[in-house]
């Protein structure tokens, strides 16, 4: 049930040693999003019962609340570089099931945050290329209320209002389910402003 970020940047996944120091997705993520190569993100096995949960609150407070933000610990889960992200069956997505909070358990609405948000990171990086790829995963229960940019599960965002540097970000999904997922804007379960996406095999549902 934990959706703790990266303790520490230091090359191991982790979160704090009170929440017994695993790998979370959002800290893998964290810690690929600090090397210059690209990653791969192997998922476990899970259930639509025990999902590998993204479920943190996006924090008042925080530079862009309750609009667009990239903060990494909290809110929804950003991708800042290449990666693939690959469920336990690559070829079967039920293998494999993310859940972000869905609707209806009593947070202010602006608190909520969709599961993946691709987009070239601020300051010198920003013209670094990305290229994601998810295979094998099924994304469940995403919810984004108040962004412009809608996309309840995924965002993918080029930053190119932030200068001419900015590369648009590259999006490939194998085999992938989006399941129940909500946007009050755009895009229930994905949404592309700027960016390129391919799909092969994906099931949109509810």
């Amino acid at each position: 049930d934990f959706d703790e970020g990266d303790e520490i940047p230091d090359g191991l996944c982790a979160m704090s040693a009170a929440n017994g120091g695993g790998c979370t997705l959002r800290a893998a993520m964290m810690e690929a999003n600090r090397t210059p190569e690209a990653d791969v993100i192997n998922l476990p096995a899970s259930t639509a019962a025990s999902p590998i949960w993204v479920r943190r609150l996006r924090q008042p407070g925080v530079p862009g609340y309750p609009y667009q933000e990239l903060n990494e610990p909290e809110g929804d889960i950003d991708i800042t570089g290449s990666v693939t992200i690959r469920g336990s069956n690559p070829s079967d997505p039920a293998a494999t099931i993310v859940s972000g909070r869905g609707r209806g358990e009593g947070f202010d609405p602006a608190a909520f945050d969709r599961i993946f948000q691709i987009s070239p990171n601020f300051g010198p990086n920003s013209s670094a290329p990305i290229e994601v790829v998810i295979e094998g995963v099924t994304f469940a229960n995403g919810r984004s209320e108040v962004e412009n940019w809608g996309g309840g599960a995924i965002l993918v965002y080029s930053q190119a209002s932030f200068g001419p540097s900015s590369a648009p970000p590259k999006l490939t999904l194998r085999n992938v389910v989006f399941r129940d997922n909500y946007s009050a804007v755009s895009g229930g379960a994905l949404s592309n402003y700027g960016g390129t996406v391919d799909i092969d095999n994906v099931i949109f549902e509810g």
